[in-house]
């Protein structure tokens, strides 16, 4: 029996006693069937959005809808509590999803006999909220404590991934590495771990091997920003490089960035660029510009502030020095965006230097940002300043960015900052496309 059938075998008897219960007329007798039809359909469920894609949002809501009227009547065991937080985390309601994911916790530790299974699942999804809430290094710690519970398990090279991914969103680059050399090979050449691998190696100041992912994918890309993107990545990390060894950055005996030096797979050097190389390379943006547009990348990039741990009043201090260089406007796009950074722009608020505010992040950071912004919007109307905020319900970006109309930074998060995670702000001579997110996203209710 598969999960349509399940659902449409046990939806009418759930509804019928869930009718009862909310009037007060379920007998005694029943309350047993009725917490057993809630588990079986929610998992059901469960089961279904597991075939159905994450981008069909259509046909997923009424499968996680009709889950999240199973919760009140479910049973009270650990797997259980798991599924409930997932669904809500991806109905957005990550207090609740949070508090269901610590009850599974604490169920599985108080029972030692409980299956590797169960704990593994528990442990997941508790690293997946950890994500949401930009705990990338507990959601790290919690992934591999999943991978240790089973290690045979079928789930094993998705949790690798993922912990991969919250190292190297928390900064630890050089762990999410360790584990990006145990993601299978075949899965290893996905574009995205290629990206996130290359990244690693940038910030671990590994230009030569970050060059060499970066090369790779340029033989395998085919759209014309893709292909732009990389060359532009090869010249900054070739730039960087030889800023480190003192040699002139950028263009080479005067022939530019056609002519290239750069290390092949192996890391041993090659004279240039192949003919294939640079044909793809002239078909964007031209190597003149390129090469000025890295320039400016690799001056910015050695004055980069770092975010330490410990340090917390310097840390703050370096992310008001960001907001003061700001000029005409401050831009804020950060996903996670929370009342901290309000503070800060209250602080650092000056209608003499800026005459406008963009705050854009995530729909489901509203609860927590609704009644403080009401306040910070009227202060800075009060300063002759206008304070918007939006909100975007999907992820159209990755990382944060505060844009002034002299400068773009690209910062972590501003919880991040605040709790003292390492990280960098570093400037950038790219501006994202902040206008085009700002114009499809809905103003804060």
């Amino acid at each position: 029996m598969n999960w349509q059938q399940i659902i449409e075998q046990t939806k009418p008897e759930f509804e019928k006693l869930r009718a009862q219960k909310e009037e007060g007329e379920l007998p005694l007798e029943d309350a047993p069937r009725l917490e057993e039809c809630a588990d079986v359909l929610e998992a059901a469920c469960g089961l279904g959005l597991g075939d159905i894609p994450r981008s069909d949002k259509v046909k997923r809501y009424p499968l996680l809808e009709m889950a999240r009227w199973c919760i009140p009547y479910a049973s009270h065991e650990a797997s259980v509590f798991a599924l409930h937080s997932e669904i809500l985390l991806e109905l957005g309601d990550i207090d609740r999803a949070a508090q269901f994911a610590l009850q599974a916790r604490r169920l599985t530790e108080q029972n030692p006999g409980i299956d590797s299974d169960t704990k593994q699942y528990v442990l997941y999804v508790n690293g997946n909220v950890q994500v949401e809430l930009r705990q990338s290094e507990e959601a790290a710690h919690l992934y591999e404590l999943a991978i240790q519970a089973r290690p045979d398990s079928k789930l094993v090279p998705m949790l690798i991934e993922e912990a991969a991914a919250a190292y190297a969103d928390a900064g630890l680059y050089s762990r999410s590495n360790e584990f990006m050399e145990r993601i299978p090979g075949e899965r290893l050449g996905h574009w995205l771990f290629q990206q996130l691998l290359a990244e690693n190696y940038e910030r671990l100041g590994k230009w030569d091997e970050a060059i060499g992912v970066y090369r790779r994918l340029s033989r395998q890309a085919t759209g014309r920003e893709a292909i732009e993107h990389l060359f532009y990545r090869i010249g900054f990390c070739e730039a960087r490089r030889d800023s480190k060894r003192g040699r002139p950055t950028g263009a080479r005996a005067g022939l530019g960035f056609d002519c290239v030096s750069l290390p092949d797979d192996g890391g041993e050097h090659k004279g240039q660029l192949t003919e294939d190389e640079k044909t793809r390379l002239h078909v964007t943006k031209g190597v003149e510009s390129l090469r000025r547009l890295i320039e400016a990348e690799v001056s910015l990039s050695k004055h980069a502030a770092v975010i330490r741990p410990g340090e917390q009043a310097s840390n703050l201090s370096r992310l008001k020095d960001t907001l003061l260089s700001c000029a005409e406007y401050i831009w804020w796009a950060d996903l996670h965006f929370d009342v901290p950074g309000l503070r800060l722009l209250s602080e650092v608020a000056d209608s003499d230097r800026i005459k406008s505010i963009r705050v854009l992040c995530l729909l489901e950071q509203v609860p927590k940002l609704k009644k403080p912004w009401g306040t910070f919007e009227a202060e800075m109307a009060n300063r002759g300043i206008k304070a918007e905020c939006r909100t975007i319900s999907t992820r159209l970006f990755h990382d944060r960015f505060i844009i002034g109309a002299n400068v773009v930074f690209n910062v972590p998060p501003v919880t991040a900052i605040v709790a003292g995670k390492f990280g960098e702000i570093l400037g950038s001579p790219n501006r994202p496309p902040f206008e085009d997110w700002w114009q499809g996203a809905s103003p804060i209710r």
